[in-house]
């Protein structure tokens, strides 16, 4: 049996609003732009299968979906904010006492972690203290990457989508 290759989730987020790609083996397999009670869903297969329950025909494919927002799973990462990770990394825990030191893509950075939650967090060590690498063990082990803080983006619609019927 072949080995899959790693999926990955590319999320920008800007205030409320976030664009979130899915990519399984190096090919983008969703795509999504969430502003406010709407989302919008680059139609293809794999998103079909995903959503479920929209009555689209095989000529809307590569076209964009308007949903509402709530359509989306909430507990994954469309439910996502700054907000909620700030919740997260600031609940009471018990941490490794002994916070280490260490280096991240040439970065110096702190390194805490919570073995009871399975989360190792790197933070910045020099310079503003951004969250760079959080590591999430279990039955579904992730690596999340933080960068690109301060870039200069806009999240907007996309122009001319489908609305959900």
């Amino acid at each position: 049996m072949a080995r899959r290759g790693p999926s990955q989730l590319d999320m920008q987020v800007q205030g409320g609003s976030k664009i979130l790609t899915v990519i399984d083996q190096g090919i983008p397999k969703a795509k999504f732009t969430i502003i406010g009670q709407y989302a919008y869903v680059k139609i293809n297969p794999a998103v079909l299968k995903m959503l479920g329950g929209f009555p689209l025909v095989k000529s809307d494919f590569g076209r964009w979906l308007k949903i509402p927002a709530n359509r989306l799973n909430h507990g994954g990462p469309a439910g996502f904010s700054l907000a909620s990770l700030a919740a997260v990394l600031t609940r009471p825990a018990p941490l490794d006492p002994a916070v280490r030191q260490a280096t991240l893509n040439g970065r110096k950075v702190v390194v805490i972690t919570d073995h009871r939650h399975g989360v190792t967090l790197y933070i910045a060590n020099t310079g503003p203290a951004y969250p760079l690498r959080a590591d999430l063990m279990g039955p579904h082990p992730q690596r999340i990457d933080f960068t690109d803080y301060g870039a200069n983006f806009h999240i907007t619609a996309p122009r001319n989508a489908i609305p959900a019927r």
